[in-house]
């Protein structure tokens, strides 16, 4: 019988170090090679600990997903007021975060084609949705838009052209082009803002 170290702390401390585990084996073993055992031992606590708080693997999974969003938005907006956030400054945080940590699918430890991340990212996708539509109307309230601007369909370009340039650079390999596609979104998001004004 293996002695697992248990850690004693509230379980919003368990469940930080469940995440922390499960990142770390999930980045360094892949999702489907990890098992719930393995990130209890990685955490300090015992594997029940791990359905409490998450009900299962895909619950953990779908947490850390949460949480990696979060941590984006945060790096997105760092604290500034919406109406204060150029597309050129979101457009570059949103390059360096990737950079700091890595595309969604690599945090998880997913494949691209993964069912599970294909399902996590279409969640996700409504949050960063509704934090560029905050943007914009943040923007057209101060102004800077025009009250005419369908913003639900302004974010969806302007996430759609952001998401295509990320992914080229970062998942196909395209690191050396970075700058290029970096000066493209912004090109395109500053057209569209132009004629949105």
């Amino acid at each position: 019988m293996v002695n697992i170290p248990l850690h004693t702390g509230d379980g919003a401390g368990r469940r930080e170090r469940i995440l922390d585990a499960a990142h770390k084996l999930f980045r360094s073993q892949g999702y489907e090679h990890t098992g719930t055992r393995e990130i209890a031992v990685e955490a300090g606590v015992g594997e029940g600990t791990i359905f409490y708080h998450f009900g299962s693997k895909a619950g953990v999974l779908e947490a850390l997903s949460r949480r990696f969003s979060s941590q984006l938005l945060e790096s997105l907006s760092a604290g500034e007021p919406m109406e204060a956030l150029a597309f050129p400054i979101l457009i570059d945080r949103a390059f360096d975060y990737v950079h700091r940590f890595g595309l969604h699918h690599q945090q998880l430890g997913l494949p691209l084609d993964s069912p599970e991340l294909t399902h996590f990212m279409i969640a996700e996708n409504e949050i960063h949705l509704a934090f560029i539509r905050s943007v914009l109307e943040a923007h057209r309230l101060s102004g800077k838009l025009r009250q005419d601007v369908d913003i639900k369909a302004a974010a969806e370009i302007l996430l759609a052209v952001l998401a295509h340039a990320i992914l080229t650079v970062f998942a196909y390999g395209r690191r050396d082009e970075e700058a290029a596609f970096r000066r493209e979104v912004n090109r395109v998001a500053a057209a569209f803002l132009k004629s949105s004004i």
